[in-house]
């Protein structure tokens, strides 16, 4: 089917926080002054004149625009013909942007009509607009005068402007916004009501996926740090802490009667104890924590991208201790230690056994 990214469109109904956690943020561009309905979505520096999307009808009037942006980057632009505080994003329609004599029906997989961008900006602006844009540029005494260099560079000082090409409390703007990461081509959406009836347009830069600016790995981080139970996670701080101080004996404690495991990922930290020993250099900590056993394999929710332990402390670029070397050459090729439900299990069954052999000697 055509490209449709709908995690991005919702993405612009989220709450400030939940865009946080998704490392977005919402900005405001403008309101954009609609005088004649018909909507214009284009590079504004290189083809003002393009034609208005062919429907659905908007009335005239003042509609604000934000911008969805990722590490200061806008990557997705909405306008809102309608209180975001009203729309019911589960029964929101979302239907493709499409000039007189473009049809949905006739594009491939992936596939979209967009507008195309030369010049790293893409706009919202009422039709009417394109004439103030030729009027504004007119006024140049050089001929050869782009409307950018000549007229706007000297406003747009962020990543959004909200511009009047015939100054401020004329009757026409066009909202501008950088496009994404780039120049290329970029396809707009209507959100439609229940009813068929327009309560935004969003045109999608194509910088993100499903309404996430995480990568692949975070998001992995991400989820496995919201399963824990509040327990578990103060448990696996205490672990760190640990760690930290060189605290063995509260390691042996902690290992031995907390549920926190010496390969689990701690929060905040985004690697495990294990971890944590080779880059501090403790030797007496990783002894504890590999209790005999080999290195087990890093998990595959924590952060930086590390293949194994091994690996991670012969690449350091300061050279870890003799004493920790060894340890590790010597977990290299041990089996796995036991995990933590097999040694509570071998402790169950020694005590079963302890109780039989006093039983059996009192016979």
């Amino acid at each position: 089917m055509a490209y449709l990214d709908t995690g991005n469109l919702l993405c612009t109904l989220l709450d400030d926080a939940t865009l946080q956690r998704r490392e977005l943020a919402r900005r405001r561009a403008g309101v954009l002054r609609l005088t004649s309905g018909r909507v214009v979505a284009c590079d504004p520096f290189v083809n003002h004149d393009r034609a208005p999307f062919a429907g659905p009808a908007v009335a005239p009037g003042a509609y604000p625009v934000d911008v969805i942006a990722h590490r200061d980057m806008p990557v997705l632009a909405a306008l809102w013909l309608r209180d975001p505080a009203g729309i019911d994003a589960a029964t929101l329609q979302w239907s493709p942007a499409l000039l007189p004599g473009q049809d949905a029906g006739t594009l491939a997989d992936d596939r979209f009509f967009g507008y195309p961008v030369d010049a790293g900006t893409g706009c919202f602006m009422d039709a009417d607009a394109a004439e103030a844009i030729a009027q504004r540029l007119a006024q140049e005494e050089d001929p050869h005068a782009d409307y950018y260099n000549h007229v706007v560079a000297g406003e747009m000082r962020g990543q959004t402007l909200d511009h009047y090409p015939m100054g401020d409390g004329s009757a026409h703007n066009v909202v501008m916004f950088l496009s994404g990461y780039g120049d290329g081509s970029y396809p707009s959406f209507w959100g439609l009501s229940a009813d068929g009836s327009p309560v935004l347009l969003v045109t999608d830069f194509l910088a993100i996926e499903g309404g996430d600016g995480r990568d692949a790995e975070t998001i992995r981080y991400d989820a496995y740090v919201d399963g824990l139970t509040p327990e578990h996670a103060d448990a696996l701080a205490k672990l760190h802490a640990a760690v930290v101080a060189d605290d063995v004996d509260a390691l042996r404690s902690l290992i031995a009667d907390g549920p926190a495991a010496a390969n689990d990922v701690i929060p905040g930290v985004g690697g495990t104890a294990i971890f944590e020993a080779i880059r501090l250099d403790r030797p007496q900590a990783l002894e504890i924590l590999l209790a005999g056993g080999g290195l087990p394999p890093v998990p595959a929710v924590a952060l930086g991208g590390i293949s194994g332990y091994a690996d991670y402390a012969r690449r350091l670029k300061k050279p870890r201790s003799a004493a920790l070397m060894g340890i590790i050459e010597a977990a290299r090729t041990a089996p796995p230690g036991p995990t933590k439900e097999a040694a509570a299990g071998e402790t169950r069954a020694a005590g079963l056994l302890s109780r039989l052999g006093r039983w059996l000697g009192r016979r």
